[in-house]
């Protein structure tokens, strides 16, 4: 057990424990110890008002466009919210980013008409500007992290969208604790982050102008965009797996601890 290559190794993995299983399986099965501190948690928007507004007129809307599965989930809470009491009408056409949203679409009873070969907003815009006419209305239901890119290019093309965000992803500021003890006690041998928000929430949960603040640590992140966080955040020693993926961050795991270990 002990030339598995990540024996030994406790790999920090800030995702939400229910979407970690195969990644803490993955470290077990190499010989490391994974520890599991979700960084993010998802809120409804403070300010539920103007929200609300927009769902009493939901019958309006031609399209709804979901994103992501908490869109959904958070959409359909509130239109059951008193004040709103609304359901979409049956002839609304719904889209969606992928299987994921679709599944949870589904559990509220409803099926989308529209669901791009490949999952990226990008891609789901595209397939918008193909069959929505001009005179059709869209909500654009989103977090507050979301890009822009579906709505503005929608609306480049004259089509009328209104955008409502329906909830939030801050730091998890209940794991603070935990975090500043692995941290000051040198517990963790690497961190792992799938996303730009991810090392937001270490960055504001473990200041840089704390002593121990774990930015000497090797850090694992996916794509270029969360490596460049990472950088700004002060983390020094970055490696970057291109597919997003806990596959891919094993790979780099991987390699970087065997890499080590011949040296």
């Amino acid at each position: 057990m002990d030339s598995a290559p990540l024996f030994g190794k406790r790999i920090l993995i800030t995702r939400p424990k229910e979407q970690s299983a195969s990644f803490v399986r993955l470290i077990e099965q190499y010989g490391g110890t994974p520890l599991v501190v979700p960084l993010l948690k998802i809120r409804h928007v403070r300010n539920k008002e103007k929200v609300k507004e927009t769902l009493r007129h939901v019958h309006e809307y031609q399209w709804l466009v979901f994103t992501s599965q908490n869109g959904v989930s958070i959409f359909f809470d509130l239109l059951k919210d008193p004040s709103v009491n609304k359901k979409i009408k049956s002839t609304a056409k719904i889209a969606v980013v992928g299987d994921k949203t679709e599944k949870v679409l589904k559990e509220h009873g409803y099926s989308s008409i529209l669901k791009p070969s490949v999952f990226t907003g990008e891609a789901l815009l595209e397939e918008l500007l193909k069959v929505v006419p001009k005179e059709e209305k869209i909500l654009f239901v989103r977090g507050n992290l979301a890009k822009d890119t579906i709505p503005k290019g929608l609306k480049e093309q004259g089509l009328e969208v209104e955008t409502i965000t329906v909830y939030e992803t801050v730091a998890d500021r209940d794991k603070q604790k935990e975090l500043d003890f692995l941290v000051k006690e040198e517990q963790m041998d690497a961190i792992t982050f799938m996303s730009p928000s991810a090392v937001n929430a270490f960055c504001e949960l473990v200041p840089y102008s704390q002593k121990e603040n774990g930015r000497n640590l090797p850090l694992v992140c996916v794509g270029d965009v969360t490596g460049e966080r990472a950088e700004a955040c002060g983390f020094s020693e970055r490696h970057i797996a291109h597919r997003a993926s806990v596959d891919g961050m094993m790979k780099v795991l991987i390699h970087y601890f065997s890499k080590k270990r011949s040296d």
